[in-house]
């Protein structure tokens, strides 16, 4: 950003004095240098918040693909750990004796639960 004047320059500004007091086109002239810079402070200024309010936004939408991105891994690992506790159940490795006595224990249970299990689809 380019900027006529600085601060010490509009401190350190003596205008010419005339028989009415200080050069009128001089201070004219001298307001004038303020007056773009002026704008140029608000153009940079809008600038700047458009820039804020995109990188926001950028910046939700990547905090939203992390927090998925987390329930995903999330997700795969309580599956992982739903398989290894699985595996010692596999159906392969338990005989027909045994799941029948299971499904017992089940039926059993939402007797006391006071579900009918023929009822189930």
């Amino acid at each position: 950003m380019k900027t006529n004047l600085t601060e010490e320059k509009i401190l350190n500004k003596k205008f010419k004095k005339d028989v009415k007091g200080y050069d009128a086109l001089e201070v004219d002239k001298y307001l004038d240098l303020i007056m773009l810079d002026y704008k140029e402070f608000l153009n940079e200024i809008s600038k700047l918040k458009d820039e804020i309010f995109v990188l926001r936004r950028e910046n939700e939408s990547l905090k939203a693909d992390i927090r998925d991105k987390e329930t995903v891994i999330s997700i795969e690992r309580s599956k992982q750990a739903v398989l290894e506790k699985n595996k010692n159940y596999s159906s392969e490795q338990l005989d027909p004796i045994d799941l029948l006595q299971r499904c017992g224990k089940y039926e059993v249970k939402l007797h006391e639960l006071g579900v009918d299990p023929s009822k189930i689809k």
